[in-house]
C-alpha cells in the first residue's frame, strides 16, 4: 500500500521514487541558494547578477566537495523536468514505452547539458 492506500506495481513505485529522490535533492539545492542570498544579503553583499557570475563566487574558488553539489544539482533538475514531462505524456494516453523512450532521450540531453556546464564550471576550454 502506498500513497492513500492505492496499490502500486513495483514499477510504477521505482518510478514514483525516482521523482521523489530528484525533487527533495531539487527542493535542497535552491533552499541552499536561498539561503546564500539571505546570508549574503544580510552581510550587506549585492546579490545581483554579478554576484553569481563573478570570478570571487567561481566553483573553484570553493571547496572541492562543491562541483559535484552544482553537477549533480543540474542534472537532477532536468532529469526531475524530463519524469514530470513523462507523467504528463502518460496522462495524455502516450502509451507507457514511448513515454520511457522520451524520458531516457531527454536524460541523455540532461547528460550532455550538464556535461558542458561543468567543463565551463572548470574553465575548459574546447579547441575546434
Amino acid at each position: 500500500m502506498a500513497f492513500g492506500g492505492q496499490c502500486r506495481s513495483v514499477d510504477t513505485t521505482r518510478w514514483y521514487t525516482l521523482v521523489t529522490a530528484t525533487g527533495t535533492y531539487v527542493a535542497l539545492f535552491v533552499c541552499a541558494h536561498l539561503i546564500a542570498v539571505v546570508t549574503a544579503r544580510q552581510a550587506g553583499i549585492d546579490t545581483d547578477w554579478y554576484y553569481g557570475v563573478s570570478k570571487s563566487g567561481h566553483v573553484l574558488n570553493y571547496p572541492a566537495h562543491l562541483a559535484p553539489y552544482y553537477i549533480f544539482g543540474v542534472f537532477l533538475l532536468l532529469v526531475h523536468a524530463s519524469l514530470g514531462l513523462r507523467i504528463v505524456l502518460m496522462s495524455h494516453g502516450v502509451v507507457e514505452r514511448n513515454a520511457n523512450r522520451i524520458f531516457f532521450s531527454f536524460t541523455g540531453v540532461a547528460a550532455l547539458v550538464t556535461l558542458l556546464i561543468a567543463t565551463a564550471m572548470f574553465d575548459v576550454h574546447m579547441v575546434v
